[in-house]
């Protein structure tokens, strides 16, 4: 599933529902979006306060998600609900590198 339609109804799973976004990441993936869109950002002073900008928001998101993965593995709430660890289910659901997966689940 894209990232453009995570959030919407009938959208992502998990617990929260579907289509919920319980922790408004949704401006945010729409706010990384424009970057790596077609629009072209204008100068090399946008460009700075940019990577500053996506630099303090990768902090926090790092952050985060090591407190949601951290509580999800603590409680084994993917092992009750899907039958998988959380690295695991993380690498499934995010079509992503399950031995990045497995050891951000720790």
């Amino acid at each position: 599933m894209g990232w453009e339609h995570m959030f919407d109804e009938g959208g992502g799973s998990g617990s929260g529902g579907p289509g919920s976004d319980p922790l408004g990441l949704t401006a945010l993936v729409e706010g990384a979006a424009k970057v790596v869109g077609p629009t072209p950002l204008e100068s090399d002073e946008t460009l700075m306060a940019a990577a500053v900008a996506l630099e303090d928001v990768r902090n926090l998101v790092e952050g985060a998600s090591a407190r949601v993965l951290g509580r999800l593995e603590a409680t084994g709430g993917t092992d009750v609900a899907v039958g998988m660890r959380t690295g695991s289910w993380l690498a499934w659901e995010a079509d992503a590198p399950r031995s990045r997966c497995r050891s951000r689940a720790v």
